[in-house]
């Protein structure tokens, strides 16, 4: 026998509440990343040009972060400062909304197989964070191309170079911070379950 009417219903309803929990948990992390890139971006600036300052030939030469800060505004005005924001916002909103979502989407596809816990949490992160950096790549090599400001380079050649260090920091990194996040939040939630339950306990106990 098929299903009724009500099975049906609620099947499109669970449907459209998983759609609506992915476009939301993606929109949450990618609108966050997109304020906190923006805000960040001359100090992204001055760390990619720092990085690249021991490279042979490199043109930047920078003794601490306000002399680089105070060096580019004074040589290229303070718009270079955000000279790679497009790109980088290219890179990092997208990656967030991807990974939040992606996040989210594993944890409740993988939970039944291997239980909620630390494992669940670290694999969950792990191939969000894989997912989400093949998908951004080409965008983070064209925000560091622009931040280094090479001219006479088409910024758009080679745009998965470095995929695989990026790839191993990223996942390993994502990963570890989303099981970290869980425990502490899960040890978090249950001292103040624990010491909301005392409390009633205690005003129980005096009335």
């Amino acid at each position: 026998a098929g299903a009724g009417p009500g099975g049906a219903a609620a099947g499109a309803g669970g449907a459209a509440a998983s759609r609506a929990a992915l476009l939301s948990n993606g929109a949450m992390g990618g609108i966050s990343r997109a304020l906190a890139v923006t805000l960040l971006c001359p100090i992204t600036t001055v760390k990619t040009r720092m990085e690249a300052s021991g490279a042979v030939g490199s043109r930047f030469v920078y003794r601490s972060v306000p002399h680089a800060l105070t060096h580019i505004v004074a040589n290229e005005g303070l718009r270079a400062l955000w000279r790679g924001l497009p790109a980088a916002l290219a890179a990092n909103a997208p990656f967030s909304a991807l990974h939040y979502a992606f996040y989210k989407q594993l944890q409740s596809a993988m939970a039944p197989r291997i239980g909620e816990g630390t494992m669940l949490n670290f694999a969950s992160g792990a191939g969000a964070s894989l997912l989400a950096t093949v998908l951004t790549q080409p965008f983070d090599v064209m925000r560091t191309r622009s931040m280094l400001s090479l001219s006479g380079a088409d910024v758009t050649r080679g745009l998965m170079v470095g995929i695989g260090p990026r790839l191993a920091k990223r996942t390993l990194q994502t990963a570890a911070v989303w099981s970290l996040y869980e425990e502490l939040w899960r040890i978090w939630q249950e001292r103040a379950d624990a010491a909301a339950t005392s409390a009633a306990a205690g005003r129980r106990g005096s009335s």
